[in-house]
């Protein structure tokens, strides 16, 4: 059913295209593709759908004073400022992109210069934040951990006018988190809001490529547990556990046997270990900020078969806003 939250709906375009699941058949990379590639990876359908709140002038109303627009900070080639330029097949965005202009905005509005490593903070620069920026980024601030698909999310909070509100904290599985790295950002970036998505990283081809195995559910599960109760001890941080974006199934996922073990139905079983493990808590100092009504229907519409799109992205970046910024931080 629908949720009552919000849900996608029809641009109501005329032309007629097959609904299907999108995938990426073997043998399917580079240039100049044969057509079997081409239906198969067809993106389409992704334009056919908008995202609407159920109620949007709600939303609107507790989020339009929470905004600033800064595009006048966003450099040319960041994609804040021409969304087309994500669907611009010549200059296919890809992650290092969107990083870059993620470490660019935090540098140019909290005055921070990025140091890209796990648990790394950056260095804090007064002098390079700009004299506006001062007031607008001295309050309580919200920290997304994990790795590309949170700086992803970042991109999406600055599109929407909701960036100054929100900083990257670099981590990639939950397993190096501590309750040192909490505190850390907490005092050093005044986090008090955590919004936590570490599970790529547990099933993805990276651990593998280094060696690694991907991680059991119950592996998933105890780490998840050892979290939550970093929270359920200190009464200044609260933590929101992000549901895990689905992949669409690219040519790792669908091989035999997989090269990357984010299948969506490994993906839905790490998602019910979430809810479970916020259920067994509960506390209140600890949530799940489910956006799976927003993802899951265009699960399979990732630009570079990882990444969700960035329509998706941005009305998954209201949500969070309006669930971990509509009271006080």
């Amino acid at each position: 059913g629908e949720s009552p939250e919000g849900h996608w709906v029809s641009l109501g375009t005329e032309a007629v295209y097959p609904f299907y699941s999108r995938y990426q058949p073997q043998g399917c990379r580079g240039d100049d593709l044969p057509n079997n590639c081409k239906v198969a990876m067809d993106n389409t359908h992704k334009e056919m759908f908008s995202f609407v709140f159920r109620r949007d002038n709600h939303v609107n109303e507790i989020l339009a004073p929470l905004k600033t627009n800064l595009s006048h900070m966003v450099p040319e080639d960041s994609m804040v400022k021409d969304p087309a330029y994500w669907d611009d097949i010549k200059r296919r965005p890809n992650r290092a992109v969107v990083q870059l202009a993620v470490i660019h905005l935090e540098k140019q509005v909290h005055g921070i210069t990025r140091v890209v490593n796990e648990g790394g903070m950056g260095k804090f620069h007064p002098n390079s934040k700009l004299p506006s920026m001062k007031e607008l980024t001295k309050g309580p601030k919200a920290c997304l951990v994990g790795w590309s698909h949170s700086y992803h999310l970042v991109h999406a909070f600055y599109m929407n006018n909701l960036g100054h509100r929100f900083i990257w904290a670099p981590i990639t599985t939950a397993d190096k988190l501590s309750a040192t790295f909490f505190e850390n950002y907490h005092s050093e970036r005044n986090c008090t809001k955590f919004i936590v998505a570490v599970g790529q990283w547990a099933l993805g081809s990276q651990l593998t490529k280094w060696g690694g195995r991907p991680w059991t559910f119950e592996k998933w599960a105890n780490e998840l547990t050892r979290v939550s109760q970093i929270f359920t001890e200190r009464d200044t941080m609260q933590l929101y556990f992000r549901s895990i974006h689905r992949l669409p199934i690219g040519d790792y996922v669908g091989q035999c046997g997989p090269g990357d073990w984010r299948s969506p139905t490994a993906i839905d079983a790490y998602n019910y270990i979430i809810e479970k493990v916020v259920h067994e808590s509960n506390h209140s100092r600890v949530h799940f900020v489910d956006t799976r009504f927003i993802t899951d229907p265009l699960w399979d519409t990732a630009y570079d078969w990882n990444h969700i799109a960035p329509r998706v992205s941005q009305a998954e970046a209201a949500y969070i806003a309006l669930k971990v910024l509509g009271t006080d931080l």
